[in-house]
């Protein structure tokens, strides 16, 4: 069985609790044949930068990747965290997204998923633009 780190989503803790992400990350870590050996999650101050991930990243080792609650997560800052996924992939780590139910287990993966990566970032920061505007009126 493969083990893998759950990374909470800070931002989303108002909206999906603590707890329920973490049975959300579980069950899908059931359904790929993997469980969860250890989770945490990014300061709220530093979820943008994705700081203590890269921290995290730098002393991980003997396990199948990480699995974050959304895909959200990479796109907090001013634009998608590509380069972190690409990062990630490139020393082994499978990444993975509960929420949306999608998993890269490669950097090879991860280039033949760069459009669909690509439109994900474009119709969110389209749709956070649509959000801001109504919220206007």
């Amino acid at each position: 069985m493969k083990e893998y780190f759950f990374w909470l989503d800070s931002r989303f803790v108002p909206h999906v609790p603590q707890s329920a992400q973490r049975v959300l990350v579980q069950n899908y870590a059931s359904k790929i044949g993997g469980k969860i050996v250890y989770y945490s999650a990014e300061e709220w101050i530093a979820v943008e930068k994705q700081l203590g991930l890269r921290q995290k990243l730098k002393r991980t080792s003997g396990i199948a990747g990480f699995i974050f609650f959304t895909l959200k997560q990479f796109a907090y800052g001013t634009q998608f965290d590509y380069q972190l996924l690409h990062e990630m992939t490139l020393s082994g780590l499978e990444v993975h997204f509960a929420r949306e139910e999608y998993g890269i287990r490669s950097s090879k993966d991860l280039n033949c998923q760069f459009e669909r990566l690509y439109l994900y970032n474009w119709t969110n920061k389209k749709n956070n633009k649509l959000f801001v505007f109504q919220n206007q009126n």
